[in-house]
């Protein structure tokens, strides 16, 4: 490790000031590349943090995958995220299976899981809603808890905030609620 303090674990990778400098000896098989990338990491596994700020706040979650700027970045529990892009999943704290591909991404989810979100901005203020999927820039942007809608097109269900199961296919696709 570039700063001279090793990860210990098994099999663990850190390049970057304060990267994995927290993993015990139960922690394995994770890489973290980046200013405070996986700082917090203690005994979670088979974690992937590249970016300044990635995953930072991750203990004991396992499964994880945080590429860019503060992407994960609230992550304690949570398992098998997937967060490509700055601010991707920031806040996902206990959620769990979730898919963060573009800018802000799911940004503001908290509990949420089973979520694709693909696209800048996509489901950018999921709370809690689960079982979403989105593609296309801002595509479920305002949604907050409702679960089980699909949005595809730029701005889709974007003014949706608690309706669920819906479907809106097409740019700027709405319900007349």
């Amino acid at each position: 490790k570039l700063d001279g303090n090793y990860p210990t674990g098994t099999e663990n990778v850190a390049i970057g000031d304060t990267a994995l400098d927290s993993i015990a000896s139960g922690g394995s098989h994770n890489i973290a590349i980046g200013d405070k990338a996986g700082t917090a990491l203690t005994t979670g596994d088979n974690n992937v943090a590249i970016g300044a700020c990635a995953m930072p706040s991750n203990q004991t979650a396992t499964n994880n995958v945080a590429i860019g700027f503060e992407s994960l970045r609230d992550t304690t529990t949570g398992e098998k995220n997937i967060g490509v892009g700055t601010n991707s999943l920031r806040k996902v704290t206990t959620g769990s299976r979730n898919i963060g591909i573009g800018t802000s991404s799911m940004q503001n989810g908290l509990s949420g899981s089973d979520n694709t979100a693909l696209g800048n901005s996509s489901q950018q203020n999921n709370n809690s809603g689960s079982n979403n999927t989105s593609i296309g820039s801002c595509s479920l942007d305002s949604n907050t808890t409702a679960s089980n809608n699909t949005a595809v097109g730029f701005n889709s269900l974007g003014a949706n905030t608690t309706g669920c199961e819906n479907t809106a296919v097409g740019s700027g696709a709405q319900l007349d609620n």
